[in-house]
Parts: structure tokens; sequence; C-alpha cells
């Protein structure tokens, strides 16, 4: 099992947000997705809903340090201008957030999800 220390700070915060940013965009897709596989569907809004809700939650409390606003490569840019200490709190929430909600993070969906993708490419 991988563990989430093997990760620098900036690399956690950066791969989690990449994640909400790749799956906000996953409702334009659900419904076609649900009428094909309702179980994958439903796996991808569970993890969706999961990963919105907890991102919002860290941008909340971290308005000066996670701007909602900017492209990928702004948010890289400011994200690096945050000391080690800041990096090192953000990261380790996002950290103990995926280890206490496992359960949400679950594998097998993930796997489902993704042969469901690897299915449509053509």
């Amino acid at each position: 099992m991988v563990s989430f220390d093997q990760f620098s700070d900036i690399q956690v915060i950066l791969d989690y947000r990449s994640l909400h940013n790749t799956l906000i965009d996953s409702y334009k897709w659900i419904g076609k997705i649900s009428k094909e596989n309702k179980d994958v569907s439903a796996c991808l809004t569970n993890l969706e809903e999961t990963v919105d809700k907890f991102w919002h939650h860290l941008e909340n409390q971290y308005p000066d340090k996670l701007p909602s606003l900017g492209d990928v490569k702004e948010f890289n840019k400011h994200i690096k201008t945050l000391s080690d200490d800041e990096r090192k709190e953000i990261a380790d929430k996002i950290r103990t957030h995926m280890s206490q909600r496992a359960g949400e993070y679950i594998p097998d969906d993930f796997q489902k999800i993704f042969n469901y993708l690897i299915d449509k490419i053509p």
C-alpha cells in the first residue's frame, strides 16, 4: 500500500487540487455514464462529492493560502511561495482526511471508474 508520507507536501496539495479540478467537470458525463453503467456513475458521483466538499473546506480554511481562482500554473506558482510549515500544515490535513475517510476513497471504486474509461477509449 502507498503511504502519503512518500510524497512531498507540494505534491500532495497539487495532486489533490488536480483531482478536484478533474472531478468538477465530471458532471458533464455522469448522466451519460449512468445510462450505461449506474454503478460507475454512483462511484464517480460519490468521489466527486467527497473531493469537492473537502477541497472547498480547505479553501475556506486557508483563503489566503489556497486561492480558489486562477489556472493551474498560477496556483502552482502560489503554492511554491508558501513556507515549508504552511505547505506541511495543508498537506497534513489532506493526508489526515484521506486516512480518516479512507472508506470514501475506495480502491475498487477507482478501479471501476478506470476500467469504464479505458473501455471507452477509441
